[in-house]
């Protein structure tokens, strides 16, 4: 029974730390090059101020996908007449990571518009999932020092998968060849996820129905709240829209949704929009019920537009 549980102990250290060494020290070739790299490109855009003057405004979107794959942000930034960048990359890396990895880049003046996908308010996606752990790890390492005790121990199911994916070979993702939807080539030079423009619409499966018993998580509005706070203390202003989704997805969700908004408001949250504005047509869905193809772009865009406009400090103003 000693040898027995000798020798478990001995594998099972050994199997840690050849997990601990794939964690830490061996690459992911891919993790750069997908669209969890675009992170590093977007935090360039967002240092860049070239040719603004201290205190000009810009519109700095933030979101998982359904920024990055929603947003024609060069339609808005010509409808505004103020520059736009879209910060938006993957509900999967959580919106306690993303509002606090965008801090260090806001800046006086901005206006920041928060659209966080409804799951952001009452699942563990709030966390952040493999995804973050890829970014943590392979892609910008330095957000580490932001990632509290309570997220490391939410994300502590994912790591071990993660670090096992590592020991196995694979090559350095070609340089040739066309750019794929989730990509990190896919992104122009607003940020926007681009490159499914000129696709149709894929068949997928809806958002189905949440539990009766769901509720939001108090953790995620005081979130909002502190960013709130964040923003003002920048001399900037935070607001915050709906996301877009699919109008079947919407529908299975609705008690879930109204729940959220109540509570939005309840807590004095900048909400500028109703939840059923940005509810669009299944048709105008590209391969989730997040992602639009280029005429739901440009609906959807259009729609942000007009309400930025009524929201943004002092109103704006065609040149």
């Amino acid at each position: 029974m000693r040898r027995y549980i000798t020798h478990t102990g001995f594998f099972a250290g050994l199997a840690f730390l050849l997990l601990a060494v794939a964690l830490f020290i061996l690459p992911n070739p891919i993790a750069k090059h997908n669209m969890l790299g675009a992170l590093l490109d977007k935090h360039e855009m967002l240092r860049r101020t070239d040719g603004l003057a201290a205190g000009s405004p810009r519109i700095v979107v933030i979101g998982g996908s359904n920024v990055a794959y929603g947003l024609d942000s060069k339609r808005i930034q010509d409808a505004l007449h103020i520059p736009v960048i879209n910060a938006g990359l993957h509900a999967s890396l959580g919106m306690k990571f993303y509002l606090t990895d965008v801090k260090p880049y806001i800046r006086e003046g901005d206006i920041v518009v928060v659209i966080p996908e409804y799951s952001q308010y009452y699942t563990d996606t709030f966390y952040g999932n493999i995804e973050l752990v890829s970014v943590l790890f392979d892609v910008y390492p330095d957000s580490r020092k932001e990632i509290d005790i309570k997220q490391w121990l939410h994300l502590m199911r994912f790591i071990p998968f993660y670090a096992a994916t590592k020991l196995k070979l694979s090559k350095e993702p070609g340089r040739i060849g066309p750019v794929g939807v989730y990509d990190r080539k896919a992104f122009n030079s607003y940020g926007d996820a681009y490159v499914h423009w000129t696709m149709p619409g894929k068949k997928f499966n809806p958002g189905q129905k949440v539990s009766e018993d769901q509720q939001v998580n108090p953790e995620a509005i005081k979130l909002l709240i502190d960013f709130q706070h964040f923003v003002k203390g920048k001399k900037a202003t935070m607001l915050l829209l709906p996301p877009v989704f699919q109008s079947t997805s919407f529908v299975n969700q609705k008690p879930m949704i109204d729940k959220i908004y109540q509570s939005i408001k309840k807590n004095h949250l900048p909400v500028i929009a109703e939840p059923e504005r940005y509810e669009l047509p299944d048709s105008l869905f590209f391969d989730t019920a997040s992602h639009l193809i280029l005429p739901g772009i440009e609906r959807r865009s259009d729609l942000v537009i007009e309400d930025l406009a009524r929201a943004i400090p002092g109103g704006y103003s065609k040149p």
